[in-house]
């Protein structure tokens, strides 16, 4: 836990979504608030958070924040209804 983020993971999941649409892409290792938006918008579907929520002074609210710029990264889903 708590080992620095790489930068150069963003081109590299863009790269495998590019390739694998329909693959799993998950994260390990320094994810944070302040990258899980931008991790989900590069293509990330699994984020494994640590340190960020544990050492955190409120896990739950860090959890819940984590959750939320998560969930703004990730492409809006289109539901299609044949009635």
């Amino acid at each position: 836990q708590g080992q620095p983020f790489d930068e150069s993971i963003y081109s590299r999941i863009e790269e495998l979504r590019a390739m694998y649409p329909d693959m799993m892409v998950a994260v390990d290792g320094g994810v944070a608030e302040s990258n899980v938006e931008a991790l989900t918008r590069a293509g990330a579907n699994r984020l494994c958070v640590g340190s960020a929520i544990s050492k955190a002074p409120e896990p739950a609210a860090a959890y819940a924040a984590i959750h939320a710029r998560a969930m703004r990264g990730c492409a809006p889903v289109t539901i299609e209804m044949n009635v």
